[in-house]
């Protein structure tokens, strides 16, 4: 949860989101057969000139399904952890938490999602990036936004947790369905927290020049595919 923000959309990074049927189920092993024709993002640290010692990998995948976005994120972890109790608790402060930021190109507003281990989750709907930049930590709660129409899900699974969501363009500022040919801005990323070492570890899927999440202009674009 990052102050710096930037608020020109001209980012030339682009993916493809390529569009999948529904899974057969919502059962974990379901969804990650959709993951073979995914768009696969892989998390790092663009802003350091070399990962930092105890840097642990995350995958996420992509997809779409005609009028929602799939996400799904593998994050390797030896030590999973987060000490959140309930909804909209401030999940970044409380241990590990993977964070999703997706707003339709060409409009100011976005969604922020966070996903703790336990299925904790932290709802924000902002405006404009700009929004942030006058807020205290006090005033976040303005910000909360009670999505039920997406879907917010963790598990443990070996050698760390899976995070899943479902967005519907519903819960996007401007998107409308189908939403195939639409371009998203979306950026993924993670707070792994080690309590005995006292350390945080951030990474994230965009190519950020300082690790501060909400410059929008270095997210990446993301192409709804047929």
């Amino acid at each position: 949860m990052s102050l710096a923000v930037m608020t020109d959309q001209s980012s030339s990074l682009e993916t493809l989101c390529p569009r999948i049927h529904p899974p057969s189920g919502q059962d974990w092993e379901s969804l990650r057969a959709c993951l073979s024709g995914g768009a696969r993002w892989e998390m790092g640290q663009d802003w350091l000139s070399e990962p930092e010692a105890g840097f642990a990998p995350a995958v996420v995948w992509t997809w779409h399904s005609g009028d929602r976005l799939h996400v799904l994120a593998e994050l390797q972890d030896e030590e999973v952890f987060t000490s959140a109790a309930g909804k909209n608790d401030f999940l970044w402060l409380q241990g590990d938490v993977f964070e999703i930021f997706i707003g339709l190109r060409g409009h100011p507003g976005y969604i922020e999602y966070h996903i703790a281990p336990n299925g904790c989750t932290l709802q924000l709907l902002w405006p404009d990036a700009e929004a942030l930049m006058t807020t205290p930590q006090k005033g976040l709660p303005h910000f909360f936004a009670e999505d039920s129409a997406a879907v917010l899900r963790a598990t443990h699974s070996a050698g760390g947790w899976t995070a899943y969501a479902e967005i519907p363009a519903s819960s996007i500022p401007g998107a409308t369905t189908p939403i195939t040919g639409q371009v998203w801005d979306a950026s993924f990323s993670r707070y792994d927290e080690t309590p005995a070492a006292r350390r945080t570890i951030l990474s994230t899927t965009s190519p950020h020049t300082q690790a501060a999440w909400h410059r929008r202009t270095e997210w990446r674009a993301l192409r709804m595919a047929e």
